[in-house]
């Protein structure tokens, strides 16, 4: 991987970051959100709607990063099945809080978080790397991303099929990492706006959502400065599995026992 040691952010920075820019897109989504339904005043609805939209808008940058530190994990990692158990340990503890959060449920099953997406990708490239240890099959190759699509689509995972778009051009390029950070965000919203339309029949709308999530692009400046190095740890990466639990549980105490939302 054509990284280069001696600039740019390291890696255990650069996930820190999209552990803050989640955290203020969750701010925004459900303690901003739920504040809007409480506001009588126009004026002060104009402001606050305007303070959440910035909030979401700096969270569209989180997902690359973390499926851009998801692949670069499939290649450190020595061991991919403990990799696979440990996401798979983390999604399910995350599917609490988020229901939580999301719906006021312990048990929801509309929807499920981003870990889930996650967790497929990470299954999608070790069916990945065990096909093409010698080179690539293309129709085999072709057969895993799709099916991997179909389960995050029905499954409701966050983000989708999209989401596994993603990983999957972020898993293809990632030794070509100036081809990556065009060619990967160029197909998350190609097809972010294919799975909107598919689900909403409404060209107008699937316009307007796949818009705002063109704001993802910009995270792809910071991972091109990614230098490759990695502080922390065990330490960096036990706060990057537990966060997301942490921070969605956290939220939700806020919500409910504090704000009485």
């Amino acid at each position: 991987m054509n990284i280069k040691k001696n600039n740019g952010i390291n890696s255990s920075a650069l996930k820190i970051l999209a552990m803050i820019i989640m955290l203020i897109d969750h701010i925004g989504a459900f303690i901003i959100y739920n504040y809007l339904k409480t506001i009588t005043d126009y004026d002060t609805y104009e402001r606050v709607y305007t303070v959440y939209r910035i909030m979401r808008d700096i969270g569209r940058m989180a997902l690359p990063i973390f499926a851009y530190q998801l692949v670069l994990g499939n290649m450190y990692t020595k061991n991919k099945l403990r990799h696979i158990l440990t996401l798979t340990m983390f999604a399910i503890i995350s599917e609490i809080p988020f229901n939580l959060v999301c719906s006021d449920k312990l048990f929801d099953v509309s929807m499920q978080s981003t870990m889930c997406t996650l967790l497929l990708g990470a299954v999608m490239m070790v069916f990945l790397d065990y096909i093409n240890k010698e080179k690539v099959h293309i129709i085999p190759t072709a057969c895993i991303v799709l099916i991997t699509c179909i389960a995050a689509y029905f499954i409701k995972c966050d983000y989708g099929f999209s989401g596994i778009i993603l990983i999957a051009a972020i898993y293809f390029l990632i030794e070509k990492r100036e081809i990556m950070v065009y060619v990967a965000p160029i197909a998350f919203i190609a097809s972010y706006f294919l799975m909107k339309y598919i689900s909403s029949n409404n060209i107008k709308w699937s316009i307007e959502a796949t818009t705002a999530e063109m704001l993802s692009a910009i995270s792809f400046i910071l991972i091109a400065k990614d230098n490759g190095i990695r502080k922390g740890g065990r330490v960096i990466k036990f706060i990057g599995y537990i966060f997301y639990p942490a921070h969605l549980m956290l939220l939700y105490l806020i919500m409910k026992f504090i704000l009485k939302f």
